[in-house]
Order: C-alpha cells, then sequence, then structure tokens
C-alpha cells in the first residue's frame, strides 16, 4: 500500500521521472479546470480549487513541489 508519505520519498529521491511529473500535473489541471466549470460546488471546493490552481500556475515552483502540494493532505497519515 501506498501512502503520500511513500509518493514524496519517491518524489524526492527523484525515482519519478520529470516526464511523469509533467503528465500529472497537466491531468490534475484538467481536472481542477472541470471542477471550475461545473456549476454546483461548494464555496469550499471552489476556494481550494483556486488555490491549488494559484500554486501550480506559480514559476517559483518546480514540478516536484507543484506535484506536492496537489496532494490531498491526510494527517493520519504517519509518513507525511
Amino acid at each position: 500500500m501506498f501512502t503520500i508519505g511513500n509518493i514524496f520519498n519517491a518524489i524526492d529521491s527523484h525515482s519519478l521521472p520529470e516526464k511523469e511529473l509533467l503528465e500529472t500535473l497537466i491531468a490534475i489541471r484538467q481536472v481542477l479546470s472541470e471542477i471550475k466549470q461545473k456549476e454546483q460546488t461548494t464555496p469550499e471546493l471552489s476556494d481550494n480549487v483556486k488555490n491549488v490552481s494559484k500554486m501550480l500556475d506559480d514559476p517559483k515552483l518546480d514540478n516536484a513541489h507543484k506535484f506536492k502540494i496537489s496532494l490531498p493532505n491526510y494527517p493520519d497519515d504517519p509518513f507525511v
């Protein structure tokens, strides 16, 4: 079973190819765009989508950091 912590470790150890990170970020952006287009979303979801989208567009962050930011935060994950 993979945890968010395992994914972070793979990113930090450069086990995930940059191309895979980039392709995943493109897919994440597409999902965020679809959520933005939906008429019925909660204010919280709308705010979260805006915040994540803003961070994904930040030119100061590299793809590894953008990928980490886009992952859900599970406080029960002992590896995060």
